[in-house]
């Protein structure tokens, strides 16, 4: 698998809007199938779910054309998405094929520093996390969670249902 960072170059001729790439960066990372992936906002690192029931972090600051892993966050399900905590840039959920979806600190891969699970447990398949709301849509259909930085850093996610 190789992860591929593009610069998107375009111009016009006559209407027509071409785009160009180009790699910036090209790494080959592991075999394993991709489902999701993600570049952290200050770009240092790319973060990938894994049919392995995987959340890999590659560090992308490093010259080698393979990317090395720099850490590996461990599910008990397949997870299937990736959001980025915009006011936190070390936290992220990763939504999983069995209904949970997990709020991670990327500073420690032990466990997850918080979850909640999804009505009927059903498979969670997109995640976004802006402004506060966590909203996940799958099999079950469309939740939106709000919750604050406070109960994350406490561990226990009590926040609200709001659509569901």
């Amino acid at each position: 698998m190789r992860i591929y960072i593009r610069e998107y170059t375009n111009f016009s001729d006559r209407n027509i809007l071409v785009f160009l790439t180009r790699p910036l960066l090209s790494k080959s990372a592991s075999e394993k199938p991709f489902l999701d992936l993600a570049v952290t906002q200050d770009g240092n690192a790319a973060l990938a779910t894994s049919t392995d029931r995987t959340l890999t972090m590659y560090d992308l600051r490093t010259s080698s054309l393979i990317a090395s892993s720099s850490a590996t966050f461990f599910h008990p399900s397949t997870p299937s998405c990736i959001a980025l905590s915009e006011s936190n840039s070390s936290h992220v959920v990763t939504g999983c094929y069995d209904g949970v979806v997990r709020v991670w600190d990327l500073r420690s891969t032990k466990d997850p520093i918080a979850f909640f699970k999804v009505q009927d447990a059903a498979k969670v398949l997109c995640a976004d996390w802006r402004r506060g709301l966590v909203c996940v849509g799958g099999e079950g259909g469309l939740e939106i969670w709000k919750f604050s930085d406070k109960e994350i850093g406490a561990g226990v996610v009590q926040g609200e249902i709001i659509k569901s």
